[in-house]
């Protein structure tokens, strides 16, 4: 069975869009809820932050839906969320409307050249993981990419998140140093406010 039995049905019911709109159908029903969205909801809950989005409100949702493929990607133009620039156009700075999209880009290949490229070596090295991933292949990649003979920090992100894992939760070799959380103290009796909320770490 091929990975394509995943979306199938999601084409089947997209058999009548326009290309566009059916990789959204597809983008909706499958990268939304089990990667980005996931991801986020995880991430601002673990910090105990409320996070919104507000371009998935239902009404918002609704509209943009009903709109044509060419105000979503116009024809010949690789530019994204047209509507949108269009809509905030004189309202917001030329340099945000015009700028390509971003996402939230960390500068792991920097990092991996130099002020983390001991650690990553440290990682692989005392990984428990050798029985299933080619942990000097890793270390060859990186010393690769030290010398700037290639890029593999996409590679090697994940090869090293990977043994992070599996020594957290695997094996038990890497024991993760929690932050120091400070006591919650209450002003009044029962049902006072906080006086001091600070739960989460020391900063």
């Amino acid at each position: 069975m091929g990975h394509q039995h995943v979306t199938a049905a999601l084409y089947a019911e997209a058999a009548d869009l326009d290309d566009v709109t059916t990789m959204q159908h597809i983008d909706v029903n499958t990268w939304l809820p089990g990667d980005i969205l996931t991801k986020a909801d995880r991430m601002s809950m673990a910090h105990s932050l409320e996070l919104r989005v507000p371009f998935l409100d239902r009404g918002v949702f609704e509209v943009m839906s009903r709109l044509p493929d060419r105000l979503k990607v116009p024809a010949g133009s690789r530019t994204t969320k047209y509507a949108l620039r269009r809509a905030l156009a004189g309202i917001v700075p030329d340099f945000i409307t015009d700028r390509p999209k971003l996402g939230f880009p960390t500068p792991a290949r920097r990092w991996l050249r130099t002020e983390l490229a001991e650690w990553a070596h440290h990682v692989l090295s005392t990984s428990g993981a050798g029985h299933l991933i080619d942990l000097e292949y890793g270390h060859e990649l990186l010393k690769q990419h030290e010398r700037g003979d290639a890029d593999n920090a996409r590679k090697l992100w994940i090869l090293l998140s990977f043994s992070l894992w599996h020594g957290i939760f695997v094996d038990g070799s890497v024991v993760p140093a929690l932050p120091e959380r400070r006591p919650v103290r209450w002003a009044g009796g029962d049902g006072g406010s906080p006086a001091v909320t600070a739960a989460g770490p020391r900063l």
